[in-house]
């Protein structure tokens, strides 16, 4: 038999062979599919202790982007340094030359001991906070409503860590401050006036952490409180803002699935691309687009609302996280709000965009083991919209059944207008009553209002708030 032909037999056999393993292959792939489909996905990935959960995030953390959202922002940060009391302005660089220096000392905070302090009566309460406030020395961090404090390390910490104190308490303002020894300790003050003292896993020196001066011309301002028995800090001089623009993705990107911020959505919320439809809808306002694939159906609204639902189980929270729950109690508390921290950051495409979340409430079922994260965004201290809220997600069980946001950015534009004191905003929002002093449940907050010399843009503002806000469910 000539060589050529013997070959020409050979190849023919053993393109039979590939073609029949090429088909059970695709059978057991198959079989995967359809067992995923009526079974659900089960996660591959291995189960961690604490420590290597430890050494995972940590390692992530070291990778991602420089000032990723942790989901905890505040209105206002100050120092008082003797009779100097320095508060940052609504402004990038100087919020975060302060931000940065007290992640570390938080992190030993919130995974210290803590002890919930008992008062006799409410003026003794009030002359307790009023000595905090008129205290020597100390750092003061203000939110816009009450944190929970088992959130604090999930958010800014970038790993698991040690709780000595395992009490729940809720954080409005809280102030850091030097002992005898000249080492920190936090004093956590709740919107409803509870006080937690707090103390840091190891003695920090005070003043090697707050050895910084800081220049009234360069991005801070001074600071004072009102009258009022709460704790109310307010900017007490002038200071330069800049104007900012507020874009909605679907106007400036586009709605197409081939841009990158829809394909960043679809690869988030692990949809399948090869498998997805789309449509258009209508109601009273406005135009929908739905992007439907099997068990996720997504939907954005021109005002850059995004809306996802996910049936069939939802999505495992292991595409967030890269791991399983250890044992068979499922993901903590802890694991969830990484795992939302984790997707937010990943939603984020635009480096230049100001916005950051801050959480604004939580609900959690200990009996069906529903979760639900409220969060708000802010543009370097500023309120941004008058939402309740502007984010929503939920997660039952170890699954994230839906979410809800904004898809928006926020920019700074080369356009700067003198701002008056926070002190005088009080008599500016008065409307014409009697009662021009502070009601003691509020507060006025810097928030992005329509510029009046460029409609097309927006200029920090003073609103009046409650304090004891509510998110509207």
């Amino acid at each position: 038999m000539p060589k050529k032909e013997k070959l020409s037999r050979i190849l023919a056999k053993v393109e039979i062979v590939i073609a029949a393993l090429l088909f059970i292959t695709m059978l057991i792939t198959c079989g995967m599919y359809i067992n995923i489909k009526m079974n659900g996905k089960k996660s591959s990935l291995p189960a961690m202790s604490e420590k290597d959960k430890i050494s995972l995030l940590r390692t992530a953390a070291s990778e991602n982007i420089t000032y990723s959202d942790d989901l905890i922002e505040p209105v206002f940060v100050g120092v008082k340094k003797g009779r100097s009391m320095i508060a940052a302005c609504p402004d990038t660089t100087s919020r975060r030359s302060i931000e940065n220096m007290i992640y570390e000392p938080l992190k030993s905070l919130f995974s210290g001991s803590d002890k919930s302090m008992e008062f006799s009566s409410d003026d003794e309460k009030f002359l307790f906070i009023d000595t905090i406030k008129n205290s020597e020395n100390y750092m003061l961090l203000s939110f816009y409503d009450d944190i929970a404090s088992g959130v604090f390390l999930s958010c800014i910490g970038d790993g698991y860590y040690e709780k000595d104190g395992e009490n729940l308490f809720f954080v409005k303002n809280l102030f850091i401050l030097p002992d005898e020894n000249n080492n920190l300790y936090g004093i956590a003050v709740s919107s409803a006036n509870d006080i937690q003292m707090m103390y840091p896993a190891e003695d920090i020196d005070y003043g090697k952490l707050f050895a910084e001066t800081y220049d009234i011309s360069d991005g801070y301002s001074y600071f004072e409180f009102d009258d009022s028995k709460d704790i109310h800090p307010m900017l007490s001089s002038s200071f330069v803002s800049g104007k900012y623009k507020i874009s909605a993705f679907p106007a400036t990107e586009g709605t197409d699935k081939e841009t990158p911020w829809i394909e960043n959505l679809f690869d988030v919320f692990a949809v399948n691309t090869s498998f997805v439809k789309d449509f258009s809808s209508k109601n009273s306002k406005e135009t929908v687009i739905n992007y439907v694939e099997e068990d996720k159906e997504i939907a954005i609204y021109q005002d850059g609302r995004v809306v996802i639902n996910a049936t069939s189980g939802g999505i495992l929270l292991d595409e967030y996280l890269k791991y399983s729950p250890e044992g068979n109690t499922g993901y903590s508390l802890d694991d969830k709000v990484i795992a939302v921290k984790n997707l937010i950051n990943r939603l984020n495409l635009r480096e230049d965009n100001l916005l950051m979340y801050s959480i604004v409430g939580m609900d959690y079922n200990n009996d069906t083991d529903d979760f639900a994260l409220y969060l708000k965004y802010f543009a370097e201290g500023i309120i941004v919209t008058e939402n309740a809220y502007d984010a929503c997600f939920r997660i039952s069980n170890d699954s994230l059944i839906s979410a809800e946001f904004y898809a928006i950015s926020c920019e700074k534009i080369d356009d700067y207008s003198l701002v008056l004191p926070q002190k005088y905003s009080n008599a500016l929002l008065d409307d014409g009553s009697t009662e021009t002093d502070y009601d003691d449940g509020c507060c006025i907050y810097a928030m992005l209002v329509p510029s009046k010399d460029l409609p097309d843009y927006m200029s920090l503002g003073w609103v009046r708030v409650a304090s004891e806000t509510e998110v509207q469910k």
